[in-house]
């Protein structure tokens, strides 16, 4: 038998005396052949003048005539060396220079924007995948050194989605316990073996503890940072230069995950560090600037608008309660004071038109808008919140009529539909006297019930294709209301609501309405019949509820 034994170019490489790294790097093996551990390969790729060579590359602009080997396999080749996770080269990546490698990395947001975004990429692969994994420590007390800087080159890139979603990271409480505080010191063992050792780098490590203000971010508690994004939420710059999109969105992102982090500890739990922002966000200077952004004056749309009524409504679904306060009068925090003052405002944005759209069937029809479709999720959120000043206002400015027209009206929109259905059935479960008027009774919610459904029977007659978008959800409200009245008249023995107060005010505003007696028989014919539909799925089974 004659044994054939293929060279790999790489080795022939390796037995040279003198090769580049660019040379290397052209090689179609090299990341098998280092995750295998070559030794040769090893050595060369952990010296200090290489691995700044490799950061060189990832973080390397790249320049008009620059050909594809340059310009994209050496930077995608370097972040795949370096991320593989070989502990000689991390170790001489984070700790060589006291840090300079790591320093050359961070340069990238030095660069003017927009930054590259396979670069983006490559640099929170290195950082989030590898350094902050292995070596937390080092690069959180060098991130702490360089706080300034980096906070500014995080801010003015936050345009690239990669940056972004690494700042995200960053900002998250306890970020430094990937590993659950494993020393990695001694990385390579301590049964004297060589450091290019092919045993599994993770043999020896042993569990050890790390100061907290070691391995915590600054950022977590400088101010600065909420105050730099909340400028990056503006529809323009200083320079009145308009701000782009993707900006506003990411920001928004970044600014909702610091105040959902600064809520998550219990009452058991010590405050994450991060609280201190969720605390300067919700000061009333903070609220006010984002209030300002999120309810201009007009009716122009813009990212700027969308984006600030998201961070509105992360800051108002903290205050979300189960029950009304006893207290009387009630204390409401200043986010929900401010924006109850801005309700009258909402109700006339709600009201205002967005112009007009094609749809499906090439027909020109009213157009809903982001900015609507915004305002009305802020409102599930106020009434989740539970406060009877905010109550009082929605009923004043009859805003529960006016989502319900919305509701009928973009009879195609269903991510509305789903908005307006959370605000209905969390009103008849557990809304305030207030809200309840306003639904039941000025609102007319059992006629629009019963008038959509001829609507849609009608539509169907004429073709199964006009079905109204908004069918299934009403009929989940229809079964919401089927369950308080059984559960008030001991019809229902499915649960209880632990309320029968509030049911039975439910059902006294149902029976006062003249349309009570139409709506029994709708129940008894239409929303029987459906419900027992559903209940039988494809294929024969039986569902024991409805939906």
């Amino acid at each position: 038998m004659c044994l054939i034994c293929a060279h790999s170019p790489l080795s022939d490489l390796l037995d040279k005396e003198d090769y580049t790294l660019e040379q290397v790097l052209e090689e179609d093996e090299l990341i098998q052949e280092v995750k295998s551990r070559n030794v040769k390969l090893l050595q060369f790729l952990s010296k200090e003048e290489t691995v700044r060579k490799l950061v060189y590359y990832v973080t390397r602009k790249a320049e008009d005539g620059d050909g594809d080997m340059i310009a994209i396999k050496y930077p995608f080749m370097s972040c795949e060396v370096l991320c593989c996770d070989i502990m000689c080269i991390t170790e001489t990546l984070s700790t060589a220079s006291n840090g300079a490698i790591v320093e050359d990395l961070f340069g990238l947001l030095s660069q003017p924007a927009p930054l590259d975004s396979r670069l983006a990429g490559y640099f929170e692969k290195v950082i989030l995948s590898l350094l902050m994994i292995r070596k937390p420590q080092e690069v959180t007390e060098l991130m702490n050194k360089n706080a300034d800087t980096l906070l500014d080159g995080f801010v003015t890139h936050s345009i690239s989605y990669s940056i972004a979603e690494m700042f995200k990271r960053l900002m998250q409480p306890y970020q430094g316990d990937y590993m659950d505080d494993m020393d990695f010191s001694h990385p390579y063992g301590s049964n004297g073996g060589p450091w290019f050792s092919s045993s599994s780098d993770e043999d020896d490590l042993s569990a050890v503890g790390t100061p907290q203000s070691k391995k915590t971010l600054s950022w977590q508690t400088d101010r600065r940072v909420v105050d730099s994004l909340v400028q990056n939420l503006r529809p323009a710059d200083d320079k009145d230069d308009p701000i782009d999109s993707d900006v506003h969105k990411h920001t928004a992102e970044i600014l909702s995950d610091i105040i959902h982090y600064g809520t998550r500890s219990s009452a058991n739990e010590p405050a994450p560090a991060s609280a201190t922002l969720v605390e300067h966000i919700e000061s009333a200077e903070t609220v006010d600037k984002i209030i300002a952004l999120a309810l201009p004056a007009g009716n122009a749309y813009t990212t700027s608008m969308t984006s600030a009524l998201t961070v509105l409504s992360a800051l108002l679904s903290r205050h979300a309660n189960t029950h009304y306060s006893s207290t009387i009068p009630e204390e409401t925090p200043v986010v929900v004071s401010a924006t109850v003052a801005r309700l009258p405002q909402i109700a006339q944005a709600l009201r205002d038109e967005a112009g007009t759209t094609v749809n499906q069937r090439h027909q020109t029809v009213p157009k809903l808008g982001l900015r609507r479709l915004k305002l009305v999720g802020l409102l599930v959120v106020l009434v989740q919140a539970k406060y009877r000043a905010i109550d009082a206002v929605i009923l004043s400015e009859n805003i529960i009529a006016q989502c319900l027209d919305l509701f009928f009206t973009f009879e195609s929109v269903n991510m509305l539909h789903a908005e307006i259905e959370l605000l209905v059935v969390g009103i008849l479960e557990s809304g305030g006297p207030d809200l309840q008027v306003g639904l039941l009774k000025q609102s007319n919610l059992l006629g629009r019930i019963l008038q959509a459904y001829e609507t849609n029977t009608a539509a169907l007659q004429e073709s199964p294709a006009n079905a109204k978008g908004y069918m299934g959800h009403l009929l989940r409200i229809s079964n919401v209301i089927l369950n308080i009245t059984d559960e008030v008249k001991g019809v229902d023995t499915r649960g209880s609501l632990n309320d029968m107060t509030h049911a039975d005010s439910i059902v006294e505003y149902l029976e006062a309405d003249p349309m009570w007696a139409q709506w029994d028989e709708f129940v008894k014919t239409t929303v029987a019949d459906a419900n027992d539909k559903d209940r039988h799925a494809l294929g024969g089974s039986v569902v024991s509820h409805p939906v």
